[in-house]
């Protein structure tokens, strides 16, 4: 099952936004997912993928509450189970999502606090691509060699270069 926005809720005016789960209080947003998959019994790695699309968009202005939905999603469904999404048809361009996104951090304190696990180079790739891969029954590595040696890959290689002598 693929929950689309991960549950995930936009905070009204009386709500303050994701915070850290809290076991039997009013449940909403991701806090709603977390809880219907202990109810169900799913564990981290079942049959459930949160996929983040608008949710990433909003959270990008939220870091604080960015950190807690992450966590907790990498507590409840794991970090095979998380699906890059952008619904960069309403928000234009993903490169800044995805820029944004490689370079968050769950705080240690957060980690040290709630549990929640670092959100690590690896667990990024698998987020932004290769849990979606392996969900729709794509060969990461064969659509990789694909893309070396596509219509594209001679503009790929000026970019690269671009950034190499521009940093």
């Amino acid at each position: 099952f693929l929950v689309y926005h991960s549950g995930y809720e936009v905070p009204g005016s009386e709500s303050a936004g994701e915070g850290a789960y809290a076991a039997g209080a009013q449940q909403q947003g991701t806090d709603r997912l977390v809880q219907s998959l202990r109810d169900a019994g799913i564990p981290r790695g079942g049959n459930v993928y949160a996929e983040l699309g608008s949710t990433w968009y909003i959270l990008i202005k939220r870091p604080e509450e960015a950190a807690h939905v992450l966590g907790k999603l990498l507590l409840a469904v794991g970090e095979d189970n998380i699906l890059w999404g952008t619904d960069s048809v309403w928000y234009g361009s993903a490169q800044p999502l995805i820029d944004a996104f490689r370079a968050f951090h769950i705080p240690e304190e957060y980690q040290e606090r709630y549990g929640y696990p670092a959100l690590t180079e690896s667990i990024k790739n698998k987020i932004l691509g290769l849990n979606a891969a392996r969900v729709y029954g794509v060969d990461a590595q064969q659509a990789l060699a694909r893309s070396c040696s596509d219509d594209l890959a001679w503009i790929r290689q000026a970019v690269l270069e671009f950034d190499q002598f521009a940093s």
